[in-house]
């Protein structure tokens, strides 16, 4: 491929597709992962990104293979620049992993508190005497929707 490695990245794999594999990972119920889903999902669980190609790609080595053999050379991204693309994405990867952790904790102590304000209700209901289960009745209902 002409333009090495950063044209590949570019064209063929963009590296932003791999956070967006990774946040679709994070929003999937496991048990609906496919084979390949579950392995890259045990991997970001670990914070192994080995699944996340680094300067490496089936069409560069086909190219290099045909540039030998026809005696041309191709020019590559230097390791600096790779390093420099890893980090980036892998600080991008962690910060939107930390986001996302943030927010599912503020979601369970909301539906967490709403769950124990229906409970306390539930309570209130089944203790309640006769005469005040008569006057419950009687004020209008209010329902407690749990967020989603």
């Amino acid at each position: 491929m002409p333009g090495g490695f950063s044209a590949h990245i570019r064209h063929e794999h963009d590296l932003w597709n791999y956070l967006y594999y990774a946040v679709l990972l994070h929003e999937k119920s496991p048990t609906e992962y496919s084979g390949p889903e579950s392995s890259v999902a045990a991997l970001l669980e670990k914070e192994d990104l080995s699944f996340v190609p680094s300067n490496r790609a089936l069409s560069i080595h086909l190219q290099e293979a045909s540039s030998v053999a026809s005696g041309t050379t191709t020019s590559q991204v230097s390791a600096a620049d790779l390093d420099r693309i890893q980090h980036r994405l892998e600080t991008t990867l962690h910060s939107n992993v930390e986001s996302s952790h943030a927010d599912l904790l503020h979601r369970i102590e909301s539906l967490e508190h709403q769950l124990l304000t229906a409970l306390a209700q539930i309570r209130e209901t089944l203790h309640a005497t006769p005469q005040q289960q008569q006057q419950q009745q009687q004020q209008p209902q209010t329902s407690t929707t749990l967020a989603s």
